[in-house]
């Protein structure tokens, strides 16, 4: 019986104001995070989505939980693709509790680290392949150019580039 409620004390101490991702194995707060790796501009959202698996999956139990990258394509809007939220950076800092609120003001550069817990820098361009708000601007596929964002000023979408180089991407946590 002591077990027992040691078990539902520490279940609920757990369910906390931060709604960490819990279930009856692992938790992980980590929600979201720029990759600390760059990949071509002309990646599909499945190798990215691979890649932000993949990184997350050091970082405790966080490679438990289904990571996408915040990437558009000529399917699918990267708003539709990240889940609903609530999301927190590596640190455990939130980033937004919802969609609505992650487009409602840009996210504090300072909240915008590498699973890492590395800072990140306005000079670190970040592909999304959309506009403002999440939605297909342009694909290296569908136009022959990117669209990127840049951390701390426009995350989402700052301006376009030709194909061709290399850049960071996002990754959230969409489960």
């Amino acid at each position: 019986m002591a077990f027992r409620l040691a078990v539902v004390v520490l279940l609920m101490g757990c369910a906390n104001a931060k709604s960490r991702f819990i279930d009856q194995y692992y938790t992980c707060e980590m929600g979201f995070f720029v990759s600390t790796t760059l990949a071509s501009d002309g990646i599909s959202t499945t190798q990215a989505d691979a890649q932000c698996q993949a990184l997350a999956t050091p970082v405790g139990d966080c490679g438990k939980r289904t990571w996408r990258a915040y990437l558009s394509s000529t399917t699918e809007h990267a708003r539709d693709r990240i889940g609903k939220g609530p999301w927190y950076n590596s640190a455990g800092e939130l980033l937004a509790t919802s969609i609505e609120t992650l487009y409602a003001s840009e996210p504090p550069l300072s909240r915008l680290l590498t699973q890492l817990k590395q800072n990140v820098t306005g000079s670190d361009f970040v592909m999304t392949g959309s506009n403002a708000l999440g939605v297909l601007r342009l694909t290296c596929s569908a136009s022959g150019n990117i669209s990127f964002g840049v951390p701390g000023s426009a995350w989402s979408y700052a301006s376009d580039s030709s194909c061709g180089g290399q850049y960071r991407f996002y990754c959230f946590a969409s489960d």
